[in-house]
């Protein structure tokens, strides 16, 4: 029963990356924890607000649209409206 909340998360993750996953290709836009592009001290955080179509990333994020990167300590993605605001050590390079 130890490893029961482990195998629980471990099951709802494998379930909703898909669906993670398939939002983001719909958009065209790639969203990632910076942390899993290079070795930081911290991680990222990143989730998805279903009812409002916001993605929100903190400690570290980067977004790929195209060829344009974006980088910054923490954005909010409108996957609808195809609108970023950036925080913090904001960088951008096309």
């Amino acid at each position: 029963m130890k490893h029961f909340p482990r195998i629980l998360a471990l099951a709802v993750f494998t379930v909703l990356l898909p669906f993670a996953a398939a939002a983001q290709e719909a958009t065209g836009i790639e969203i990632l924890p910076l942390s899993q592009m290079m070795p930081l001290p911290i991680t990222g955080d990143l989730y998805f607000d279903p009812a409002t179509g916001i993605w929100h990333g903190t400690n570290g994020v980067y977004v790929r649209y195209g060829t344009t990167v974006l980088t910054a300590d923490t954005v909010a993605v409108d996957s609808k409206a195809g609108e970023v605001a950036a925080d913090g050590n904001v960088r951008i390079q096309n």
